[in-house]
């Protein structure tokens, strides 16, 4: 059987002949004819075949799928380098998923081995055998440093990176000072790193890892072993001066003890930053005053708050400058911001002032240092959010976008915070400042900003100056806050749940603020120009009724109601209306009848009204502002 099956393999069999032709049938000069006649059509038949198969030719080709394997080799690289750029922790290293692409096949794991800048994220943990794999495979390539965490940073690590200190790109510390652990660092900033474009020190707090307690510890100076400024100054490296002028990235924080006192100068700050003119991201964030005279707090001290801050330090250009944040005390961030000349456009501004008893920080003196410096930024912000807390915290901030950014790109933030120190005042020092206060002078800043959409996000606390009652002291507070942003279309009030729910009185004194006052009902159309905020069209009010639907919700309904119809004979109407009110209890029942009356007599002078009642818990969205 065995040869019969290969000899035919050999010999296959021929095939069968084709069949005899037919003979003539006697209508064979008919088809003759017919075929003749459509000979006149033959050529648009065959053009139009041949145009119908080049386009289906080039359809199912554009739809045929393409491996990744065929793409170029830069391509490919770039792909990878978007899983490189993943942001690890402690011991994982983000090679691991570039470990997993080496598993596909040989090409890939040839490709990733020789290609230097896959290796160049080291870390300075007890792993020795990785991190001479990196130093190995990384040759003629920028490394980037992250030494994190106490329990995971060594310094025989570190001795094996010194060699390379001179091709180190970024560093990122997170140490720990109670363990002397930025003294680890020290050798690399004497040695000098001229490649350094990425720096971040960032001191962890003690309450996380516990430091022994022994005699005379107390005593001991705290900040000798935090990242001193004086290490970057030029002047005081052992390496030439040219090392530190490539920074594109600088964060720098202090921890916040209140025993520690900064043994740097601000000039050292400043000079740092004057030798780094590419700067794309600073972040200075700074709890305790660095070593300079701050002005000593006096009933006058504006005057020398002001020439404390224009002290006769260099002016830097930063026009590369995408990303600022500082942090600190009023002192601190309006010398840092005096000093730096940053472009009008800048996309990303954080500003965080901490008023400290020993500053006499006015609202105005805040408002004209800091306000005054970053009016081109706020200029552009359509979309502002104010928001105010029971702990004398006062915010506004431009809402965060949707959807994010892609990675690497700023998105255009503002975000600027006056809040009390957590120190108790001294002797003589004045009281801390109500939120209300603190709001108010925020808004004067928005006076001359032509704000869209506003949200308010408070909760207010329940007192306001002697001798005034508290609701005409919250109306007056809402009444210039509105009469500061005459421009917005889209108010929303979001009133975060409280332990103790004091918001009904708030929000009546708030709908009362936006109603016409002063008019009688024949003279309301005629006076468009009385009412506050003349453009507002969309009404939005997220707010919560405590365990139910209860007189406090009906006072505020009521007043809404009368809000949305003298709005509507004064000119001003609202056309969008939405409700979302919040209760405590999953047993609470649905509005009553006395809240659907008075909902029924506002949806006539609204275009549209949309009324929702739910419980707490499911009303987080409301509160991602």
């Amino acid at each position: 059987m065995s040869r019969l099956a290969s000899r035919l393999w050999e010999y296959p069999p021929r095939a069968p002949a084709p069949p005899e032709k037919l003979p003539a049938a006697h209508n064979t000069l008919s088809i003759k004819i017919l075929t003749r006649s459509m000979s006149t059509f033959q050529p648009v038949l065959s053009s139009r075949l041949e145009t119908g198969a080049y386009y289906k030719d080039k359809t199912t080709s554009s739809l045929e799928p393409r491996s990744i394997h065929v793409l170029p080799t830069e391509l490919l690289i770039y792909i990878f380098t978007l899983c490189e750029e993943l942001p690890f922790r402690r011991d994982t290293p983000p090679i691991r998923a570039i470990g997993k692409l080496m598993l596909v096949c040989s090409q890939w794991r040839i490709l990733i081995l020789d290609t230097s800048t896959f290796w160049r994220h080291v870390s300075a943990t007890p792993n020795f055998a990785w991190l001479t794999l990196c130093l190995e495979r990384s040759r003629g390539c920028t490394l980037d440093l992250e030494v994190l965490a106490p329990r995971y940073a060594n310094t025989d690590a570190l001795a094996l990176i010194l060699p390379h200190a001179r091709r180190i790109r970024s560093i990122c510390a997170y140490l720990s000072v109670w363990r002397d652990q930025y003294e680890m660092l020290r050798p690399l900033f004497d040695v000098g790193m001229p490649c350094l474009e990425f720096l971040e020190l960032t001191p962890i707090g003690t309450f996380q890892f516990p430091r022994p307690i022994t005699p005379g510890s107390w005593n001991e100076p705290r900040l000798s072993i935090s990242p001193c400024l004086r290490w970057l100054v030029a002047k005081q490296i052992s390496s030439s001066g040219t090392s530190w002028r490539s920074l594109r990235q600088l964060k720098m924080s202090d921890t916040l003890q209140p025993r520690e006192c900064c043994t740097c100068s601000i000039s050292d700050l400043i000079r740092v930053i004057s030798h780094n003119s590419s700067l794309e991201d600073i972040v200075l964030h700074f709890s305790r005053h660095l070593q300079y005279p701050p002005p000593k707090w006096t009933r006058g001290g504006e005057d020398d708050l002001l020439s404390a801050a224009t002290q006769a330090l260099p002016r830097i250009s930063l026009r590369r400058l995408q990303a600022l944040s500082l942090q600190g005390s009023l002192w601190f961030v309006s010398t840092i911001a005096q000093h730096l000349d940053f472009p009008a456009d800048i996309p990303n501004v954080n500003i965080r002032v901490r008023r400290k008893p020993m500053d006499d920080t006015s609202e105005q003196v805040v408002v004209r240092l800091l306000m005054s410096r970053f009016r081109p930024v706020l200029e552009r912000m359509t979309d502002m959010v104010l928001a105010g807390d029971q702990e004398s915290q006062a915010r506004l901030y431009s809402p965060r976008p949707r959807w994010p950014a892609r990675r690497a790109v700023h998105n255009s933030l503002l975000y600027f915070s006056l809040e009390d120190s957590e120190e108790t005042p001294l002797e003589g020092a004045p009281l801390l400042i109500p939120v209300e206060a603190r709001l108010r002078a925020l808004v004067s800043a928005m006076s001359s900003v032509q704000v869209r959409s506003l949200a308010v996000h408070v909760s207010l606390t329940r007192f306001g100056p002697a001798g005034v009652p508290e609701a005409a002291a919250a109306m007056e507070f809402w009444a210039a806050v509105f009469d500061a942003v005459p421009s917005v279309e889209h108010l929303r009030v979001i009133v975060p749940p409280a332990a103790f729910p004091q918001l009904r009185v708030d929000l009546v004194e708030l709908v009362r603020a936006l109603t016409p006052a002063g008019l009688g009902e024949e003279t309301l159309r005629d006076h468009l120009a009385l009412a506050r905020c003349p453009l507002l069209t969309r009404l939005s009010i997220h707010g919560e009724l405590g365990c139910g639907p209860g007189p406090e919700s009906l006072n505020a309904v009521e007043a809404l109601a009368d809000c949305v119809r003298m709005r509507a004979g004064a000119g001003a109407p609202v056309d969008d209306l939405d409700l979302h009110f919040w209760h405590r209890k999953y047993s609470a029942q649905a509005l009553d009848e006395a809240h659907r009356a008075l909902l029924a007599q506002a949806s006539p002078f609204v275009g549209r009204l949309v009324c929702k009642f739910g419980v707490s818990a499911g009303c987080r969205s409301c509160l991602r502002m």
